[in-house]
């Protein structure tokens, strides 16, 4: 392009990051089909919610108040042409209860009403009383040059007052163990295993699920990917939701002090180092980025208990 050379080296950086991570539909002649993983891990979790008491929050900003509002995003530029689309849509719902501090679930859909989503990242974070590590994942479609990616952990952000083994207990670690061993063949290993969350390796759990779809054209095999990591994705569900359900909270101050403090250095590590955030602020600007991440995504700042 002709204007390539005139970018300074960050700009150019972060638009090449954008074209690895994001998805780029329109740069293949068909997209593959994807059985519907994003849909289907969204209404999962959003069942899982349900069932765990939580309900919708009444504190989201304006504009990802869901299903209130619809928040459709008219793409630009180098976005428009890494989505393939001139609009897209993003549903953010996000959820609380006693025990739950924020349960979130954001999905892309490109372009609006067309049912092809390129992504579905999902959140839950007890509440401080809750000696229990937060969940996160995110799963991204493929495009040129880069597989299918599935990403999924438990971060233990406060080792001095949550106990992994003792949260989970044996029967919930048996449904951890069965989702690693469906998915065995698919986890990422060497150098490319964790290289853009390093930052976070202090917090990451054994169960870390990392995955890459095959590089084939055999849909059978394809096929067989999306199906392991779905049910991996759904017996981890149920291991943490289950875990949850059996947690009693901890009412010690000293303990909610320490997980706030823990989760604000958490938190600060994640804002400062996450690239889908420095990718978010293309797509988002830097009015919406933090209505959609900091406050919807994420409820920085509540604990469950203030």
């Amino acid at each position: 392009m002709a204007t390539r050379h005139n970018l300074p080296a960050p700009t150019i950086t972060v638009l090449a990051l954008a074209a690895c991570l994001l998805v780029l539909p329109a740069c293949k002649k068909t997209t593959p089909p994807d059985y519907k993983i994003y849909q289907n891990m969204g209404a999962y979790v959003k069942a899982k919610l349900i069932d765990a008491s939580a309900t919708l929050r009444t504190d989201m900003p304006d504009k990802f108040k869901n299903p209130e509002t619809q928040y459709i995003k008219t793409l630009k530029g180098i976005v428009r042409l890494v989505f393939g689309s001139k609009t897209l849509q993003v549903y953010l719902q996000s959820y609380a209860s006693g025990k739950i501090a924020v349960g979130s679930i954001s999905q892309f859909e490109v372009p609006p009403g067309s049912g092809t989503y390129t992504d579905c990242a999902f959140l839950v974070r007890p509440a401080a009383t809750i000696g229990g590590p937060l969940m996160h994942g995110d799963k991204r479609a493929a495009m040129a040059g880069m597989a299918d990616e599935f990403s999924m952990d438990f971060y233990n952000y406060d080792t001095a007052t949550i106990d992994m083994d003792k949260f989970f207990s044996s029967e919930q670690i048996a449904k951890l163990n069965e989702g690693m061993a469906l998915v065995k063949d698919y986890q990422i290993t060497g150098d490319d295993r964790g290289k853009y969350t390093a930052y976070l390796d202090p917090y990451k759990s054994a169960y870390r699920l990392e995955l890459k779809a095959p590089k084939t054209t055999d849909e059978s095999v394809r096929k067989a990917y999306f199906d392991a990591a779905l049910q991996a994705f759904e017996l981890y569900q149920d291991a943490y939701f289950a875990a949850l359900a059996n947690a009693a909270p901890d009412n010690d101050m000293t303990s909610i002090a320490s997980r706030k403090a823990a989760f604000d250095t958490y938190f600060n590590l994640v804002k400062a180092n996450d690239t889908a955030l420095k990718l978010g602020n293309l797509l988002f600007g830097k009015d919406d980025i933090p209505l959609y991440f900091n406050q919807g995504f994420w409820r920085e700042g509540f604990y469950g208990t203030n």
